[in-house]
């Protein structure tokens, strides 16, 4: 009778251990390149104070998950799968809520969701999902690694991720093995590395002052600065910063020379964050010059990013004129063998008061409409512009 419960009680633990040993990561992609893991669960109990499962603080207060984000909102929009982490039966689904929340907020909670019970009294929560992108319902059967839904910022969430949270029976559980485990169990078939290493997972170049909301977004980065652009913007999203850390910026003109640097010592720990600055245009200068600018990304005195982009200066000259291009009773004349398409009027403040199409057999283009004064002509393509100086003078 007792060799047969204990091989009862060997059997029982060793399903426990199957049991513990089968989960794969619930986003479809490369991790620390397609998601990265910035949160894990709080394994300190004590309020306030904080304990991720191998002692260090990648987590927060209270974290009852762990957290799969992604770079953007712009990548949110193209579609993040998640997938399932092992068999199982759905046996709840929320969907329909907002999804583009960036402010966090306790009272959302987990937003769109979806929940399955993955077997041997382990369950699996999937949150903050995008909206109406479940595709499964209660009670369906899910595969190991089966696409039911999309990473989005519903619920509690301040940017685009996957909170994944696991029990067992009642019991919250952290899938991680690590030496701040309180169960010391690990669920995952493979466990990634526990990664604090830094990185610049993003970076990108605007022609306006940049804020959070719009750098969250991912908008399209620039290489072409024109000289009627206010402000040149660098921003970079971060991994792992720690207090104490420095980002510096260096913006360098076509002949290597400084034009301006900025730096930064980071106030206190950040395992995702956006670091920008921006600067008045050069072009607004007289002496900047055009050609390939360049803006070199420093952290903690090593370069790690650059960028190029192309700087097109106010310029004063008439280098229209060597292609032929004049000025006849307030209408421009342009040769045939022209081949820019386009003509832009500034005035002399630098401001665009006109734009003309150059049509096929037009060659000559009044600027009657205009009020007396200097104007600058531009034409070109590409970023590739000449200029020249004209005057109109309406009788």
């Amino acid at each position: 009778m007792k060799q047969f419960i204990v091989l009862i009680l060997l059997a029982f633990l060793f399903g426990n251990a199957n049991a513990q040993k089968k989960l794969i990561l619930p986003v479809l992609g490369k991790i620390n390149s397609d998601y990265w893991m910035v949160n894990f669960m709080d394994e300190d109990t004590t309020p306030v104070k904080i304990k991720d499962y191998q002692c260090g603080n990648y987590t927060y207060d209270g974290h009852e998950g762990t957290d799969f984000v992604i770079r953007s909102f712009a990548k949110m929009d193209s579609g993040v799968y998640v997938v399932a982490a092992c068999d199982g039966v759905v046996f709840k689904v929320v969907d329909g809520l907002y999804d583009r929340n960036k402010i966090s907020d306790k009272n959302k909670k987990l937003g769109n969701y979806i929940a399955i019970d993955h077997g041997d009294s382990l369950y699996a929560y999937y949150a903050h999902l995008r909206k109406f992108s479940a595709f499964v319902k209660s009670g369906d059967s899910v595969k190991k690694g089966q696409k039911i839904g999309l990473v989005g910022s519903s619920g509690n969430s301040s940017d685009p991720h996957l909170h994944f949270e696991l029990y067992l029976g009642q019991k919250l559980v952290n899938p991680f093995v690590g030496n701040c485990n309180r169960t010391k169990a690990g669920f995952f078939e493979i466990q990634p590395n526990y990664d604090t290493m830094f990185r610049c997972i993003y970076q990108g170049l605007l022609n306006f002052e940049p804020t959070l909301d719009t750098i969250r977004e991912e908008p399209k980065p620039k290489d072409i600065i024109n000289y009627q652009d206010s402000f040149i913007g660098y921003w970079c999203q971060l991994i792992s910063v720690k207090q104490g850390d420095s980002s510096t910026i260096s913006w360098i003109d076509p002949n290597g020379y400084l034009w301006a640097r900025y730096s930064y010592v980071h106030s206190t720990d950040l395992r995702f964050s956006y670091w920008w600055t921006f600067i008045q245009n050069p072009a607004y200068n007289q002496n900047a010059k055009s050609g390939a600018w360049r803006v070199e990304y420093a952290f903690n005195g090593v370069k790690i990013r650059e960028l190029s982009f192309q700087l097109n200066a106010k310029q004063g000259v008439k280098r229209l004129e060597k292609y032929g291009v004049y000025m006849k009773s307030n209408t421009i004349v342009i040769p045939k063998h022209y081949a820019f398409n386009s003509i832009n009027v500034f005035n002399i403040s630098g401001i665009l008061v006109k734009q003309i199409a150059i049509e096929n057999n037009i060659y000559s283009y009044s600027l009657n409409m205009l009020h007396n004064g200097v104007y600058f002509l531009q034409m070109g393509a590409e970023g590739k512009f000449e200029y020249l100086k004209i005057c109109i003078v309406n009788e």
